[in-house]
């Protein structure tokens, strides 16, 4: 399931981003690499015993992806 989901998020990168010069394997790495990415963050948010609430670690991993994004995905 995680490789369906990374390769649709590449292909919205590959739509998006190939508008700024990002190029299918640039999107594809970084489809994989953010679907991995909130996997291992949330396997060890569930693992936690003291787990603080999702809202929060939503919000950190936003804080992180947004930025790095937001100029590749803007409307051109």
């Amino acid at each position: 399931m995680p490789d369906v989901i990374a390769d649709y998020i590449a292909q919205i990168l590959v739509e998006h981003a190939g508008a700024n010069g990002i190029d299918r394997a640039t999107a594809e790495t970084w489809g994989h690499g953010l679907v991995g990415f909130i996997h291992a963050v949330s396997d060890r948010w569930m693992d936690d015993p003291h787990r603080e609430p999702r809202a929060a670690v939503v919000a950190r991993i936003s804080q992180l992806f947004t930025p790095a994004f937001a100029s590749v995905l803007a409307p051109q």
